[in-house]
């Protein structure tokens, strides 16, 4: 999975019980095993994004984090 930060801020994911920083604009590989994982995403000062994402074995994903104006 490529997680991409896309945001001017430092964003933290705990995805699989796993936590990963991003610093604003920049991006982070990792393998993970075909399953759904429970995650939490996080920029101080704004609500946190929570779910659940599934991966399928012999894909490739890009996970895009962002912030959209209501």
């Amino acid at each position: 999975i490529k997680i991409q930060n896309d945001t001017p801020y430092k964003l933290t994911i705990v995805f699989g019980g796993v936590t990963y920083t991003l610093l604003a604009n920049t991006d982070l590989s990792i393998a993970v095993e075909q399953g759904a994982y429970a995650y939490t995403a996080t920029i101080p000062g704004f609500r946190p994004l929570k779910g659940v994402k599934g991966f399928d074995q012999g894909y490739l994903y890009r996970w895009v984090f962002y912030i959209k104006k209501a």
